[in-house]
């Protein structure tokens, strides 16, 4: 699964987000369109959608956090936009929603990933280190709230400015998403 992460200044430390099972909301889904991939060599291109949460774990360092003191955390969760067996997106919304795909999505060919806007969520959030020895957190695994557990509300649902470009990258125009829009079903690669 691969993941979106923000850079930031090198030399500037950051506040990151805690660690483990945290509840959060998805705030957006937005389709980034086509991408070249390389993996162990070959380059391909692929659809790729992304997932933003807001966390209810809030900044604390008056300090780190500058203007983003005492907000809520933000993270997104990056991959290809298919349904394929062996696909990583139709994995995380089964643990997400807690059950399969149900016939009557089946047979819709296609599930339209932006329901899952305003859904309540566990995520799992890791920390990593990059290549250069930095360190970052990103959302290891997603997965439904407790029964009986309200979703928490969101207090900000922009989709950032690095998402909008990101799109623009993958030949998506994010103010006239036509059919390509994550409302539409992603069935391109679906195997029903």
């Amino acid at each position: 699964m691969s993941d979106l992460t923000l850079s930031f200044d090198e030399d500037k430390p950051r506040e990151l987000c805690p660690t483990g099972l945290v509840p959060a909301v998805c705030i957006w889904v937005e389709d980034l369109g086509h991408h070249e991939n390389t993996y162990q060599g070959k380059t391909s291109t692929r659809r790729e959608v992304i997932f933003g949460f807001e966390l209810d774990k809030r900044f604390k360092d008056a300090e780190l956090a500058g203007d983003m003191f005492n907000q809520r955390f933000h993270l997104s969760m990056q991959m290809t936009a298919s349904f394929h067996d062996k696909a990583n997106l139709p994995k995380m919304l089964r643990n997400w929603r807690g059950h399969d795909f149900t016939q009557d999505e089946i047979q819709k060919g296609g599930f339209r990933v932006s329901e899952m806007v305003g859904v309540g969520a566990m995520v799992n959030v890791i920390r990593k280190t990059s290549l250069k020895g930095r360190e970052y957190v990103k959302i290891g695994d997603v997965m439904g709230l407790p029964e009986g557990q309200p979703p928490i509300i969101a207090e900000v649902t922009d989709v950032p400015d690095w998402v909008r470009e990101k799109q623009k990258v993958g030949g998506v125009d994010p103010f006239n998403m036509g059919d390509t829009s994550p409302d539409k079903p992603l069935d391109e690669e679906a195997p029903f």
